[in-house]
């Protein structure tokens, strides 16, 4: 569980909003900034293979994420291979960036 303000946020919140984009591989990451409570949602999403990075896409997910979250968000597109993969071949999905 991710605390955005007021609002907790679960991987399951991100996941409705990754899967309805059919541009994407669906593997993603929610990014924490500072222990604690987040200022905003920010998440990094893999692009399907042959799928070009594009502001639109990047802002199509960042609306996903408000409706399924409730809570301002900021998206990031990857490239397909980029993102580190575990042995069970899924990305980490809490990553802490302080």
């Amino acid at each position: 569980m991710v605390k955005v303000g007021e609002a907790r946020i679960f991987p399951v919140d991100v996941e409705e909003a990754i899967y309805t984009i059919p541009e994407l591989t669906g593997e993603y990451q929610i990014v924490l900034r500072k222990p604690n409570i987040q200022d905003e949602l920010e998440v990094s999403a893999e692009c399907s293979p042959g799928i070009a990075q594009s502001e639109s896409l990047q802002k199509r997910l960042e609306e996903e994420l408000i409706k399924s979250t409730g809570v301002r968000s900021k998206a990031k597109l990857l490239a397909y291979g980029e993102f580190s993969r575990g042995p069970q071949w899924k990305a980490q999905r809490l990553v802490k960036a302080y």
